[in-house]
């Protein structure tokens, strides 16, 4: 793979992992504090909900650093490997997490919280549904580079 692909995947996933570090630290934090004081009816939800948003946007981290690690296999040449298979699942597994987080907290807002707003609603929907569609594709992926990797391992056995 061209190295300035490489070069630009890692700054991006780097300006990515900074951008939701200030999500985490900052954004997430303020926006639970100011939705406490605007609905004081609801302020019981802004601790368990922050926490389920923060590890939601962990998830994301943990995929992104599983993705820094099949970029530094692409560029030592060893992408197919068994090492890779390891960073597919984490990532496999960080998408399925957040996917349940994003709707076990719409389940919370909802049962716990008495909150029935649609935009909420389709909001976690959609975000649940790009969670399993990315762990999914994910899926694909892996078993493409279990074939290239198989492949791999027959032509130097020919060779």
């Amino acid at each position: 793979m061209n190295r300035v692909v490489i070069v630009a995947l890692r700054a991006l996933v780097g300006v990515l992992m900074l951008g939701l570090l200030l999500i985490q630290v900052v954004i997430l934090p303020v926006l639970a504090a100011e939705e406490a004081q605007s609905f004081p009816e609801v302020a019981f939800l802004r601790w368990p909900v922050l926490v389920l948003a923060i590890l939601t946007v962990a998830c994301v981290q943990v995929a992104l650093v599983a993705l820094w690690a099949l970029l530094t296999l692409v560029e030592q040449g060893q992408v197919f490997s068994p090492a890779a298979f390891r960073h597919v699942d984490v990532i496999v597994a960080a998408a399925v997490v957040a996917s349940a987080l994003v709707a076990g907290t719409w389940w919370y807002l909802t049962l716990v919280g008495g909150i029935q707003q649609l935009g909420l609603t389709l909001m976690c929907f959609g975000l649940t549904c790009a969670g399993v569609a990315l762990a999914l594709l994910m899926g694909v992926m892996k078993a493409l580079l279990r074939q290239a990797t198989q492949l791999t391992s027959d032509l130097a056995e020919v060779i």
